[in-house]
């Protein structure tokens, strides 16, 4: 019930530094930690925790905690056995990454291979959690090249076509963020990382992030520039709604002189 209502508390941005200037990391961090709590009791304090990382002004301390064990501990608790748990580790990781000195720090101390972990996992929310915080990090460029040498991008394009948007999506912004470093052009084109980067560039939502991060630096290589990437992409859907548009047309006239033959 206490950790319910803590939680609740800090779902609001304005308790975020009171909470913290308030000594909570330590209990939050007990909790987590102790064999004597239930997954329930270690969900809560660990989804607290998360929503904590939301503010950049809570960076330091959380980083300062016990020695600097903080980052230690949250990329630690990527790897623990119970999904939630790791799950919201890996949004703290998430949010904490915005911060341009924790970005870097975060892969120094160790926590792709926890992330490779959980987008190998089976679990649509584990591999959604993972990607999210794999496209934070891989916003910096020495990440970039640090998890191409991890080996992530086959795993990545394994869940590029999974079904699920929201994976497929984080996918594709991570795809185009790690190919803005030559070094992981040519890993990317190996791998076959081309096909939903240029999907997503004629035909999905993040087509502006695409253009622009991607097809803008490495096709610039061959001559194009940006915008007449921007227009080839905009022809081709153009040409894609042109199409269906002639087939439905003749569709209706199929079937108009099917009535009219009918007795």
């Amino acid at each position: 019930m206490c950790l319910e209502t803590i939680y609740q508390l800090s779902q609001h941005p304005k308790n975020h530094t009171r909470m913290v200037k308030d000594n909570i990391l330590p209990a939050l961090f007990d909790v987590v930690h102790s064999s004597l709590k239930s997954n329930k009791h270690k969900t809560l304090a660990m989804k607290t925790i998360s929503e904590l990382c939301k503010h950049e002004g809570n960076h330091k301390k959380i980083m300062d905690f016990d020695q600097q064990s903080g980052i230690k501990r949250i990329i630690k608790l990527c790897e623990y056995y119970h999904d939630a748990v790791r799950i919201y580790a890996a949004k703290s990781v998430e949010f904490l990454a915005v911060n341009p000195f924790l970005v870097q720090k975060l892969t120094e101390e160790g926590v792709l291979d926890p992330l490779k972990d959980m987008i190998k996992s089976d679990k649509q929310n584990v591999v959604a959690a993972a990607v999210h915080a794999l496209c934070a990090l891989a916003r910096d460029s020495q990440n970039q090249v640090l998890i191409a040498r991890k080996n992530l991008i086959p795993h990545l394009l394994k869940k590029a076509n999974c079904g699920v948007d929201e994976i497929e999506q984080g996918i594709t912004l991570t795809l185009a963020l790690l190919a803005q470093s030559n070094i992981n052009r040519p890993k990317i084109m190996f791998h076959g990382g081309f096909k939903p980067l240029i999907y997503n560039a004629q035909y999905g939502s993040a087509s502006l992030l695409v253009c622009e991060s991607y097809l803008n630096r490495p096709l610039q290589e061959d001559g194009r520039s940006a915008e007449a990437i921007s227009k080839r992409a905009d022809v081709s859907l153009q040409a894609a709604g042109s199409q269906e548009r002639r087939a439905r047309a003749s569709s209706c006239q199929q079937v108009q002189r099917g009535t009219e033959d009918a007795p």
